[in-house]
């Protein structure tokens, strides 16, 4: 069962069933913030999603249309249900002889795929991590990242943080932001995605490494709170 049905999430699981379907991107600058709108297009229909994160705005328009593609089937199911008959028809061999009853024909509809997702839904809204064991006297430990200890919030956001390091800036502004790890791709290049939410508000960050990831992700925080973009001095 395992091998059949594993956690994925709405961008995962659209992505294996519309490979050929884009998702395009348009950006919103509002209160000095960028701001990200996905959209899609299935059967003349559009669908999308906003987020401060280009990953979670594609993720919430993917959730979306899930969402509404898997109400249509239920309610397609529960219609056909109703008009169905309950009398069982038999196939009848030759010389009269009875077969084995006949059934409806088989649904073409990814329930597997719907199964992982909940996977992934059930596992988010219960915020599970992994369990601390013990083998070989070697102590795994979730995939957390420890924050930083408190070393005293600054009471002012630096007026030229440009020198700042992102990550200590986020930990001095705001102490005790717990960062959560995931493995987007192990192949190489590898990715990673790094999470945190700081009052309320979620933010993301991706790289080629664990540390640049959680750099992007504070870079995205402090954009957010502070309006200062470390990227964009990057890129002049």
């Amino acid at each position: 069962m395992r091998r059949l049905v594993s956690p994925k999430s709405p961008l995962m699981v659209f992505s294996e069933l519309f490979k050929d379907v884009p998702i395009h991107l348009q950006e919103h600058p509002l209160h000095n913030v960028m701001s990200y709108t996905a959209t899609l297009e299935i059967d003349g229909q559009m669908y999308s999603g906003n987020h401060i994160s280009k990953t979670q705005a594609k993720q919430k328009a993917c959730e979306n249309f899930l969402r509404i593609m898997l109400a249509k089937k239920i309610s397609e199911r529960s219609e056909k249900k109703e008009e169905t008959p309950m009398d069982v028809k038999m196939e009848i061999g030759e010389n009269s002889s009875v077969s084995k009853p006949k059934g409806p024909p088989q649904e073409d509809f990814p329930w597997p795929h719907f199964a992982s997702l909940a996977m992934h839904n059930l596992i988010n809204q219960w915020e599970l991590q992994p369990v601390v064991t013990k083998a070989n006297y070697v102590q795994e430990e979730p995939n957390v990242i420890k924050p930083q200890p408190k070393a005293g919030a600054m009471r002012k956001f630096p007026e030229n943080p440009k020198n700042c390091n992102p990550i200590q800036l986020i930990n001095q502004m705001k102490p005790g932001v717990k960062f959560v790890e995931t493995i987007i791709s192990s192949k190489t290049p590898s990715l990673f995605q790094v999470n945190c939410v700081i009052e309320d508000v979620s933010f993301t960050g991706q790289g080629s490494t664990k540390k640049a990831a959680k750099k992007e992700c504070c870079i995205a925080a402090i954009k957010f709170f502070w309006q200062f973009d470390f990227n964009a001095i990057e890129n002049n």
